[in-house]
């Protein structure tokens, strides 16, 4: 009982229930932490384990994807960076094309990464991912490329480096045209460029750039090569240049043809004036006819209703006149006036006076004197003395020129409700008067001619105010000048359509010197090769001397000039600054981007096979308590064996006429390690050997696929971006306003910018952009292109052409 006792106060003993709470405690924190050990454990099986089969596939097939347009990006920067006819445009398409890849390869990598550290199962989830990470990528990198490059290496730039640029890129130029020769180059120029020289002819600008020495070389020789090579460059072009001239001189005849047979097709519209006019005028006969028979028809129903009026009015007139004529007071007259007025309202006629039905008689002078003898005779005489009283007193003496009788005959009111009535008819008949007799009185009469002037001006036809249907002449000439303008109006719908606002009718010769043909000769032969005016009847002789010679001396005394220039000029603000840039970019961006391409597609091709037994052994990965790190350290060792091999590989076994201890490259690169630039050596000694092996599989996939004519389309749309995103932040930072000049020859011309407010005057000070302008003088035809202002390019020549 002791024991129990014992046992009870030890149970109720508060000290043992507190230890009794933590062992509690303690157990449940020994739960959570073996719960979280547990998921732990579980999150990692999933790391280990990776995305699901289906994304390894789908990442399988994007790296497959992104391969192709890799490897094409490769051979074609090659082939541009390295071709004999490639310009700055060329370049830029490129340039362009290449960053759009990037775009795509890197977001590809990150995706990639992203879901090897942090696997999605959810399909839709990664896809909402995937498109989150392109749309912020790709825009990312495409216009990041350009910042950095322009940033870290283009604008920080010295002038020195800028006119050294240009110096090697005249350098290059000369050696592609084989105007310079350099000892140990076995280069032929007139034959197809193998996969080694266009390498070489890539890197060769950027070689001969960390070359100063061999600049430095050249300078006594300068003048000597410039014109040397553009002298050969004409020559070496001028079959091509030629031959272009010549597609476009058989356009040309072409389309004069075409030219002339619209011209005749205008000459048989406006020509086909008496054709139309007598069409017209046969209308008007046959409207005149018409109107003549409506004519006759009215007049028949308004006799016929003034004879239904005048039978039930003549009876109440005449019984009027009757009661009238009994009357022996005013109000007797009065009354019977209230009643005729009365009844006349019933008839729906226009009111007429009682005393306009009254028939008006001349009285001749023997019916007056006979009268008055009658009144004497029976007045006894006191009625001549009466007369004679009135006749001094201002009257008319008893002699009247008229008297007034009324009568029950039908026709006599007929007349009186004629003459009412006929206001009706005009307004019935259109304007006529009542009493046109015949066909021709119809035809001549005011109103008609009125009518058909009204119809003629509904059909455009705009006879004078004054013209009358006796008048053809005057109308035939009116539908004359009707015609021609129809048909002119046509010509220049249709011109306009085509963009050649010329008039019809010109000679071959005047053709070709009107202001759109000389713009479009000027736009297809560019403006090193137009000469203003540029005729398209030349033959190869003519063609060289009016074109290729001046061609050449102009090209001579510009590049002199920039090769003789100051080097201020070609720092910021300088004359020569987008050229220098243009220069150092074309040197230095070439190697570096087709080292990097060379090297993504090198290892975009080696790691597919990788990622393909990945997808194989997916069903047979390793539990992951079997060590994950391991595996790390594997892939670790794995890519840097792969890197190593990758770049010592072609270095150790690959060997070409360039690349060998004997070659000119191999100065350049040792040139290259003087300067203690041995990694940059060491890439371009790997990219001269590794990447003619590389360059026939992006070759073939474009000549398969014709990936960079499709990208073309899109060139102009990227580029439009790429210029709107760096030229606003360029013009928002600097706000630097340009001097604009036109020069217009003849002198005189009026000079005006078409699309802003602010009028044209010499030096007027504007942003950096494009200006529609129009430079118009009587007598010669008006020309209106686009210019683009920009730092250095200031001043452009219009030369107008005579009418």
């Amino acid at each position: 009982m002791s024991n129990i006792s014992s046992a009870n106060r030890l149970l109720n003993d508060s000290k043992y229930d507190q230890k009794r709470v933590n062992a509690e405690k303690a157990m449940l924190k020994q739960q959570s932490k073996n719960n979280k050990t547990i998921k732990l454990k579980k999150k990692k099986v999933d790391a280990y384990t990776g995305a699901p089969l289906w994304w390894l596939c789908t990442m399988f097939f994007f790296s497959c994807l992104y391969l192709l347009p890799e490897a094409i990006f490769n051979s074609a920067l090659i082939d541009v960076a390295g071709g004999k006819s490639s310009d700055e445009s060329d370049l830029r398409i490129i340039e362009l094309f290449g960053r759009a890849v990037s775009g795509i390869g890197v977001s590809l990598l990150l995706l990639d990464f992203y879901y090897k550290k942090r696997p999605v199962h959810s399909p839709f989830k990664m896809i909402l991912i995937s498109g989150a990470v392109l749309l912020v990528i790709w825009p990312l990198v495409f216009f990041g490329q350009k910042a950095l490059v322009d940033n870290l290496i283009i604008s920080p730039s010295s002038a020195e480096e800028r006119q050294h640029a240009y110096v090697v890129q005249m350098l290059r130029r000369a050696l592609i045209e084989k105007s310079v020769e350099i000892e140990g180059l076995d280069y032929k120029p007139n034959q197809p460029h193998s996969a080694e020289e266009k390498t070489f002819l890539s890197l060769f600008a950027g070689m001969a750039y960390a070359d100063t020495s061999l600049i430095n070389k050249l300078e006594s020789k300068k003048e000597a090569i410039i014109e040397k090579f553009v002298r050969d460059s004409a020559n070496n072009h001028f079959l091509e240049h030629y031959e272009d001239y010549k597609i476009f001189r058989n356009d040309l005849h072409k389309r004069y043809e075409r030219y002339r047979k619209s011209s005749v097709t205008y000459n048989d519209a406006a020509n086909a004036w008496q054709e139309s006019a007598d069409k017209h005028w046969l209308r008007i006969e046959n409207e005149i006819l018409q109107g003549w028979s409506k004519y006759q028809k009215a007049e028949q129903v308004f006799e016929t209703r003034v004879d239904a009026r005048a039978q039930k009015i003549a009876p109440k007139i005449y019984k009027y006149f009757e009661s009238r004529k009994k009357c022996k007071t005013q109000r007797c007259v009065n009354r019977l006036k209230s009643y005729y007025d009365r009844d006349i309202k019933k008839y729906k006629i226009p009111y007429i006076h009682p005393d306009d039905w009254l028939i008006k008689e001349q009285v001749s002078t023997g019916d007056n004197l006979l009268n008055a003898a009658v009144g004497a005779v029976f007045t006894m005489g006191i009625s001549v003395v009466a007369q004679s009283l009135d006749a001094v007193t201002g009257g008319d003496g008893g002699f009247k020129d008229y008297k007034y009788t009324y009568t029950n005959d039908v026709e006599d009111y007929k007349k009186v409700l004629r003459k009412h009535m006929s206001g009706n008819f005009i307004r019935e008949s259109g304007g006529y008067k009542l009493g046109i007799a015949t066909l021709s009185a119809f035809r001549t009469n005011s109103t008609t001619s009125s009518k058909v002037r009204a119809r003629l001006k509904q059909k455009d036809i705009k006879v004078p105010p004054a013209w009358t249907i006796k008048d053809r002449h005057s109308f035939d000439l009116v539908v004359q000048r009707r015609v021609k303008q129809i048909a002119e109006q046509d010509w220049q719908r249709k011109a306009k359509k085509k963009g050649l606002d010329i008039p019809p009718n010109l000679s071959w010769n005047r053709f070709q010197l009107t202001a759109p043909i000389q713009a479009e000769i000027r736009k297809t032969m560019g403006e090193d090769y137009y000469v203003n005016p540029m005729l398209a009847d030349w033959n190869n002789r003519q063609f060289l001397n009016a074109v290729i010679e001046p061609n050449i001396q102009k090209k001579t005394d510009y590049y002199l000039t920039v090769l003789k220039a100051e080097k201020k000029k070609f720092s910021d603000n300088g004359d020569y600054e987008n050229l220098g840039k243009t220069s150092l970019r074309a040197t230095l961006i070439p190697p570096i981007s087709m080292s990097l391409s060379l090297l993504l597609v090198i290892l975009t091709a080696i790691k597919l096979p990788a990622k393909f037994l990945e997808i194989a052994s997916f069903s047979q990965q390793a539990s992951p308590a079997a060590g994950g790190v391991s595996q790390a350290v594997k892939g670790t060792i794995y890519t840097l064996v792969l890197i190593v091999l990758i770049f010592m590989l072609p270095v150790t076994f690959v060997n070409n006429k360039y690349i060998n201890d004997k070659s000119t490259v191999s100065y350049f690169l040792q040139k290259i390690e003087q300067n203690n630039a041995y990694q940059v050596a060491f890439i371009l000694r790997w990219a001269m050997a590794t990447q003619p092996l590389v360059y026939p599989l992006g070759y073939s996939l474009n000549q398969h696929l014709g990936l960079v004519n499709h990208f073309d389309s899109i060139s102009a749309d990227l580029d439009s971006l790429d210029e709107y995103f760096f030229t606003k932040k360029s013009t928002t930072l600097t706000k630097v306003a340009l001097p604009l000049k036109i020069i217009a020859e003849p002198s005189g011309a009026v000079i005006q910018i078409m699309n802003i407010k602010p009028k044209y005057y010499d030096g007027i000070l504007l942003k950096p952009g494009h200006y529609d302008i129009k430079v118009s003088r009587d007598g010669y035809y008006s020309e209106r292109k686009r210019v683009d202002l920009q730092k250095g390019k200031g001043s452009f020549l219009f030369n107008l052409i005579q009418k």
